[in-house]
Formats: C-alpha cells, structure tokens, sequence
C-alpha cells in the first residue's frame, strides 16, 4: 500500500484502535452511516460472501431527505455516501451474488426507476429499462451476477427483472419480499399480503405454495445446501420452514419470544437461521434450537436483519433506529449467541 503523504498514513494509524476494537468485539456495536438529517435505516444488503480479507462491501439504505444510500468497506466502521443521480426517493438495495459490485436500487415512488451498478457502487449508475409503474419497493434480491435476473416486491405485486425486457409484474398484489434459493436461483419465493407465492422456473410462471398456513406473508430467507432446499417465511408474524418444495410447513416459533418475528436471514456459511422479533432482539437457530444473540443490542425500533455470505457479520437497523453490528464468530465463541 502507497501513501500519498504522510497525513494518509496519519490517518490510518488513528484509526487502527477503532478498527479493531469494532470488528473484534464479543458484542453488538453500533455506527451510524450519516450525523444527521436521518431518521433511521430503511434496508441492509449484506455481501453474498465475504472476501479472504477482513474487509467487503456492504449498504445501508437511510430515511433523510436528499441521499440516502451509503456504503461501507470495513464491515460498518466508517460510511461514504453514495450518488445514485439516475433514481431518487430510494428505498431498497441488493447485491449480485455472483457479482458483488454489482449493486441495484430501487425507488419507492411510481415516478422513478430502478437503477443498476457494476463497479462497487461507486461512478455512474444506469436506470434499468422500466415497463411496470409500482410504488414502494420494498424489496429487491439480485439473481446471479445481476445481469439477467432480479425481482421486486412493491406495493403492485411481485416483478421480475429481465436484463433484455425490463421489468414486467408476475403477481398481483401488495408485496413484502422476494428470494431466490443461494445456489438454484430458478426456484423463488414471495412474500405477499395474499400470502406465499412461489416459482420453480426462474419466475416465469408463479403459483400459491402448497399448504401454506394462511395469512399475510412479510419476509423470505433461502438457504440451500448438501442436505436439501429450505424456504423460510414469516406469515402473520410467526416463522414456518418449508423443506424441497414439499407441502409440509413446520412452526418454528417454539423457543421464540411471543411477539411478532420482523425479518429472518440466513448464515450461508453455518448454515443457521437468523430471526428479528418485535423488540426482542436477535435470535439465532443453531442445532436445532433458538438462542439469544442480543447482548449489547437495543432493541427498540428495529425492523431490517442481515447476515453477510461469508457468516462474519450481522448487521440489524431499522427506520426508527441506528445499524448495529456482530462479528458472530466471537459472539459465538464468548457465548453470547448459543453454540
């Protein structure tokens, strides 16, 4: 590494306790992507998987007026600001798996667009050919490298993103959230007021899922692995699981608090699952059972859970409260977080 002068360097060393301290501690710490003018985060968008260094990229998603996507390089030490020019009243944010500088973002007004790209979010980004009129886009996943497939769940239903054609609506409906299985992206599932909604090829047709307990639907986590596909949805505040596309919905809720669950994510690594529950903080199911991972953590106000690929960090924030992180590894090993 060159410095230019030695105020760089300076700099750096400076810096150096902060740096440590945040990614070695046992806790949840928290930073704060802007000073002032935000009331809060809106969405999180963990990498797919870390890099071999200590250090990716990950987005935040702030309520302010003006800008509000913002990026960090050091796991949520230090924030820029990112320029999207092409796409205002932001909302969501995604990242390709298969490509993580590629990034998409979404508005949550009819009168905008999605907006893409490909070079770690930093220069220009370019709008994506839009032939759907929605509002609030809640949600956004980014399917392999983002150069074919994404989706959106928005306050119009579930849309599918063709790189070639733009974006056209698959269902009808108000949506919450949409994800695509890690590793077999073809099969997707949604989360709707109607309830879930799923696709087995690559969202061109879609179908209700079989059996699913009925009430609203809220949040999506995927994992797939060795041992089989496994779909996790919040209905009506409660978390079921769902294994291979069976017909077969298991309540997870037993060893949660009672209270509505907010948002779920999944550890690719550890393959756990990760689950936010209405001002009770973070829970993470390892061996089977549920375990509290809140040490450190303020609860109040939180609505948004993210587990970066590579399992080093979880990161939590919502529109009335700052981000929070957790390096997991040491939270597990000081055994604030189960086994």
């Amino acid at each position: 590494m060159r410095f230019r002068n030695l105020r760089s360097l300076a700099c750096l060393v400076a810096s150096a306790p902060l740096l440590m301290g945040f990614l070695n501690d046992t806790t949840w710490v928290t930073s704060s992507p802007t000073a002032s003018g935000s009331s809060g985060v809106l969405d999180i968008a963990a990498p797919p998987a870390s890099s071999t260094t200590n250090l990716y990229t990950m987005y935040v998603m702030v309520q302010r007026s003006g800008q509000r996507l913002f990026r960090s390089a050091d796991h949520g030490v230090t924030w820029a600001g990112v320029s999207v020019t092409s796409c205002t009243d932001l909302e969501s944010v995604g990242i390709a798996p298969a490509a993580p500088s590629t990034v998409m973002v979404a508005s949550n007004t009819s009168n905008n667009n999605a907006c893409v790209n490909t070079n770690d979010g930093t220069g220009s980004w370019a709008a994506t050919h839009q032939s759907i009129n929605p509002q609030n886009w809640r949600a956004i996943t980014v399917v392999g490298d983002g150069t074919v497939r994404a989706y959106s769940a928005n306050a119009t239903g579930i849309a599918r993103y063709d790189g070639n054609n733009g974006w056209a609506t698959k269902v009808n409906g108000n949506g919450w959230d949409v994800a695509a299985y890690p590793n077999v992206s073809n099969r997707v599932y949604a989360a709707l007021d109607q309830g879930v909604y799923r696709s087995l090829d690559d969202g061109v047709t879609w179908a209700a899922a079989t059996n699913a307990p009925g009430g609203g639907a809220t949040a999506v986590a995927m994992n797939d692995n060795a041992f089989g596909r496994t779909a996790n949805v919040v209905i009506g505040g409660v978390l079921y699981q769902n294994l291979n596309e069976s017909s077969v919905w298991t309540d997870l809720s037993s060893g949660l608090p009672n209270a509505d669950v907010l948002d779920i994510a999944y550890d690719q690594t550890r393959h756990d699952l990760w689950a936010l529950v209405e001002n009770a903080g973070v829970y993470r199911r390892a061996q089977g059972s549920w375990h509290q991972c809140d040490t450190g953590l303020d609860p109040s106000g939180l609505t948004k859970l993210a587990v970066d690929g590579g399992g080093k960090y979880a990161h939590t924030g919502g529109p009335d409260a700052t981000i929070w992180h957790l390096n997991i590894a040491n939270a597990i090993g000081a055994n604030n977080c189960g086994p």
